[in-house]
Formats: C-alpha cells, sequence, structure tokens
C-alpha cells in the first residue's frame, strides 16, 4: 500500500474521502447489516484494508 498517495488522495479533499455510491460500498452495507454484532468491528477492519489498497491501485476508486 502506498501510504503517501493515500495522503495525498486525502489532502486534496481536505483529509476527507468520501466515496460516490459504487459496487463496493453498497455491498459493504449490505454484508454489515446482515453480520452478528460482534463480527462488525472486525469485518470493518477489513473492509478499511481492502478500501487503502484500493485507493493505492493503477485505477483508484473515484472519490
Amino acid at each position: 500500500m502506498d501510504v503517501a498517495q493515500v495522503k495525498k488522495l486525502m489532502l486534496r479533499h481536505d483529509g476527507c474521502v468520501a466515496l460516490k455510491a459504487n459496487t463496493w460500498s453498497e455491498s459493504t452495507f449490505t454484508v454489515l447489516q446482515s453480520l452478528p454484532v460482534e463480527q462488525r468491528g472486525a469485518y470493518c477492519v477489513l473492509k478499511t484494508v481492502e478500501l487503502v489498497y484500493l485507493l493505492c491501485s493503477v485505477h483508484p476508486l473515484p472519490i
């Protein structure tokens, strides 16, 4: 993961990232609602790492 690239993306948006509705966000929140409460934290950590990876990819998610 290219942390410098993520920082650069976030600085362009005053330190925040707002994702437009897309397949990734829709599936993430659909699954999150169906998980037991005790599993939601671990799922959010996994999806956060995945999101950072996607932001660093050659074709980053649109923000």
